[in-house]
């Protein structure tokens, strides 16, 4: 991606908005022709040749060579990082965008102000383009309006998830007693000998209800272990791919709990054969 870089007095209110400051080497100046300034992501990397682009080297961009002077800092911003800087003049000789314009950045003297600096880059905006209310050609957007688009597709995801969750549950928990009325069905004889050895019936319920329970908690632990692994992978994939330094954050609290309520499910999904089990008559069950 390329991008111009404001010319004269405006230069340094351009980096203050982007929020850009050099990495190594310098910030890109008036009259620097046949220089850019790169986006982190092209600091040190080596192409098939072995070369490694820091300031200084020389770089081709649309058949034209240019010097690079800069790398900005990292953003951790797939934009940014990934962005070559030039001056206006050459830009427009390069690229010919003629009078588009992308991208318009403002900074509003206060957060209190945002909404009425909103409205009022609308209104300008309007009478430029000669449209009227809703026939806008243009989207004007704060920082406040894109976390809520973020935190919608967030909810939504989170929606998604706890409903696979559920289905998971409840499949998990079919399994479980599946798994151990088949148990209680195969141990016929076992159970009988306990009682004729004088187990109770509580004590034969609470033997099936703990090792129901210890079914779902192997199973919480295995899925704990294989989410932990998978989140690990997924962010360095993720670092990988945008040139960030993300960290996967392991909640300890939460996995406990995942596994208290593993037990708790697998316990409550066994109660129904725990309670065939301690029903069972001794002499019946030696017969069987």
């Amino acid at each position: 991606m390329h991008s111009l870089s404001p010319m004269g007095g405006k230069r340094k209110r351009g980096y203050e908005v982007m929020d850009l400051e050099a990495e190594t080497g310098r910030m890109l100046k008036d009259g620097d022709i046949g220089k850019v300034m790169l986006g982190y992501n092209f600091y040190g990397g080596e192409d098939i040749f072995g070369k490694t682009v820091v300031p200084g080297s020389t770089v081709l961009i649309q058949g034209e060579r240019f010097r690079v002077v800069g790398i900005l800092k990292k953003r951790g911003s797939l934009i940014i990082d990934n962005t070559v800087f030039m001056n206006e003049a050459q830009l427009s000789d390069l690229m010919d965008y003629g009078n588009d314009v992308d991208l318009i950045a403002a900074i509003v003297k206060s957060p209190e102000l945002m909404d009425r600096a909103k409205l009022d880059v609308e209104k300008l905006l309007r009478k430029r383009r000669d449209v009227d209310v809703g026939g806008e050609d243009f989207e004007v957007s704060t920082p406040d309006a894109m976390m809520e688009t973020v935190n919608s597709v967030l909810g939504g995801v989170k929606a998604f998830i706890v409903i696979i969750a559920s289905i998971s549950i409840l499949v998990g928990a079919l399994g479980i007693v599946n798994t151990m009325t088949t148990s209680v069905l195969e141990r016929r004889k076992e159970i009988g000998i306990m009682k004729a050895i004088g187990a109770k019936n509580g004590q034969v319920f609470m033997q099936f209800f703990f090792e129901s329970g210890m079914l779902g908690l192997m199973g919480g632990l295995v899925g704990a272990i294989l989410g932990t692994l998978v989140s690990v992978a997924g962010v360095a994939a993720i670092n990988g791919f945008i040139g960030s330094e993300l960290s996967p954050t392991i909640d300890f609290v939460l996995i406990i709990s995942a596994l208290v309520g593993s037990f708790i499910v697998g316990a409550i999904a066994g109660i129904v054969p725990a309670m065939n089990a301690a029903k069972q008559n001794p002499v019946e069950a030696l017969r069987g």
